[in-house]
């Protein structure tokens, strides 16, 4: 789990430690992608049938995510 997202400063608070997930990806010797802070409006997105990778959701959580695709997309063979 990464940190939480504030909806109004959009500051992410590392309310469960962090870490965790780079250094379990370490000792299995996979790459670790990233981490995705929660984000309130991912879950009502998610609960109404949405999808929250639309282009129209701003903030520290779809940075994360866009990084992370970026990432598998640099590490894909053509």
């Amino acid at each position: 789990m990464s940190g939480f997202a504030c909806s109004h400063c959009g500051q992410v608070t590392n309310i469960f430690g962090s870490g965790g997930g780079e250094r379990m990806a370490g000792d299995y010797g996979v790459p670790f992608l990233g981490s995705i802070p929660i984000d309130p409006s991912f879950v009502v997105q998610s609960d109404a049938g949405k999808v929250y990778i639309n282009g129209k959701n701003k903030g520290p959580a779809m940075d994360a995510m866009k990084h992370i695709v970026e990432v598998i997309v640099d590490a894909t063979p053509i």
